[in-house]
């Protein structure tokens, strides 16, 4: 260093010298940090044997729990999912995944062979289908009034009208639905007013 770099180096050293207490990083914040480091760590351990995780049953990524439905957004693939063998479905929805993010480079390369309307047509019934799976999903799995009946649908979206038997066996159906004649709601009324 020449003479004027190091008198301009003092300069600055000067004017921001730090004069506040400090301590170094090595070793008082490292030790500080490996305190705390053992106390979270002790504090874990010893809540994991006070209160241990009760493990369940090995995971099935193909079968999916009652009453559980994904968002709106995940809906279409899903309700796909339920009519086809679940293998070839998750193996479609790869294969759409996968084409949704090559789509770019393909681009220029498929509609000069094919053409821009066959591109059309096959945008227009994805977007049809997604839109329909999407609505089935929606209104699957739980009990409507149409017309003055009530219908059960089905995890396919397919109606099934509730007869009273089925009615009655239902949770759903009891709590709609006004106790029938001769039960024990009515004969209570009744015997209350004797």
């Amino acid at each position: 260093m020449s003479v004027e770099e190091e008198k301009r180096v003092r300069k600055f050293e000067d004017e921001h010298e730090y004069e506040g207490p400090g301590h170094a990083f090595w070793p008082s914040h490292v030790f500080n940090q490996m305190i705390i480091l053992y106390l979270v760590g002790g504090v874990l351990i010893t809540l994991a044997i006070l209160v241990p995780f009760h493990l369940e049953g090995k995971a099935d990524p193909m079968v999916t729990p009652d009453g559980v439905k994904p968002e709106w957004y995940f809906l279409a693939a899903y309700q796909f999912l339920k009519y086809v063998p679940k293998t070839l479905g998750v193996a479609l929805l790869g294969l759409a995944a996968l084409g949704t993010i090559t789509w770019p480079f393909l681009d220029q390369l498929l509609t000069a062979r094919f053409g821009m309307r066959a591109f059309r047509k096959i945008g227009t019934l994805a977007v049809v289908l997604m839109l329909l799976f999407t609505l089935i999903g929606v209104i699957s799995e739980r009990t409507v009034s149409m017309m003055g009946q009530q219908y059960e649908i089905d995890l396919l979206g397919i109606p099934h009208k509730i007869t009273a038997t089925r009615q009655s066996a239902s949770p759903q159906g009891s709590q709609d639905s006004p106790p029938a004649a001769g039960s024990p709601d009515q004969n209570s009324g009744e015997g209350s007013a004797q």
